[in-house]
């Protein structure tokens, strides 16, 4: 059961990266509204923290309408809904 993380433990993240067939990462896409800096302000965090572990996350800087365009398509062709992520790109 997944739980709050109170710590960044890099050595776990990338052994159950490697447990899960990806022992050097990935590329990840997210659309994040460039008009909302506190969203950037994150992504750019998550970015740095996700890069420790070898996954590349690729920031879109879009408008918020491509943003809840791209999350309603996600949504759309997935059974539960989450964030306006396009995917890993492996």
């Amino acid at each position: 059961m997944l739980g709050f993380v109170d710590k960044l433990d890099i050595d776990k993240a990338k052994q159950l990266l490697t447990k899960a067939g990806y022992p050097d990462g990935f590329p990840l896409t997210v659309n994040v509204a460039s008009t909302a800096q506190s969203s950037m302000d994150i992504a750019q965090s998550l970015q740095s923290t996700f890069a420790k572990v070898g996954i590349q996350l690729k920031i879109l800087a879009s408008d918020q309408k491509t943003v809840i365009t791209t999350y309603r398509v996600c949504c759309e062709t997935r059974l539960a809904p989450g964030p306006a992520v396009t995917g890993h790109d492996r």
